[in-house]
C-alpha cells in the first residue's frame, strides 16, 4: 500500500459520497442554526431551494469536497500507513490506526469545515467562494473562528 494511492482512493470515494449526502447535510445544517426550534425538514428544504431551485440542495458541494476530500484522503493515507507500521494485526491495531488517522484528518481539515458550514447556511456574503469565506473569516474573526 502507498500513502498516495490510499489517499487517492479515499478522495475518489468522497467525490461520489458527497453527491449523495450533501442535500442531507444542507438540511441538517439549516435546522441546526435555525432560530425557530420548530423548523421542519420540509421548511429547511424549501429554504435551501428558495430562489435557486433544487440545486440549492447541493449548495456547497464543492466546498464540501474541499473539506471531506482532504479529510478522506488523509484519513485513508494515514490509516493504512500507521496500520502497516504497527506490530501485529487485529482489533487493537486497527483501532489505534483508526484513532490516529481520524485525529490527524480532523486537525488538518477543521478550518475548512468551518468555512464550508458558513457557505452552506448562508452565513457569508452572497456569492462568496470557499477561499473568500476562509480569508474573510480569518481576517475579521481570527484563527479561533476556524477551529
Amino acid at each position: 500500500a502507498s500513502f498516495v494511492r490510499d489517499s487517492a482512493a479515499g478522495f475518489g470515494a468522497e467525490v461520489v459520497a458527497a453527491g449523495l449526502w450533501t442535500p442531507l447535510d444542507i438540511v441538517k445544517q439549516r435546522m441546526q442554526v435555525a432560530t425557530d426550534a420548530r423548523l421542519s425538514v420540509l421548511a429547511a428544504t424549501s429554504a435551501a431551494c428558495a430562489g435557486v431551485g433544487i440545486r440549492g440542495l447541493w449548495r456547497g458541494y464543492l466546498a464540501g469536497l474541499c473539506v471531506w476530500g482532504p479529510f478522506s484522503a488523509s484519513y485513508f493515507g494515514f490509516f493504512e500507513t500507521v496500520k502497516q507500521a504497527l506490530p501485529g494485526e487485529g482489533t487493537t491495531t486497527t483501532t489505534a490506526a483508526s484513532v490516529f488517522a481520524g485525529a490527524m484528518a480532523a486537525i488538518l481539515t477543521q478550518p475548512l469545515d468551518c468555512a464550508k458550514t458558513r457557505l452552506q447556511v448562508g452565513a457569508c456574503e452572497p456569492g462568496s467562494t470557499f477561499l473568500q469565506v476562509l480569508r474573510r473569516t480569518y481576517a475579521h474573526e481570527g484563527i479561533a473562528a476556524l477551529m
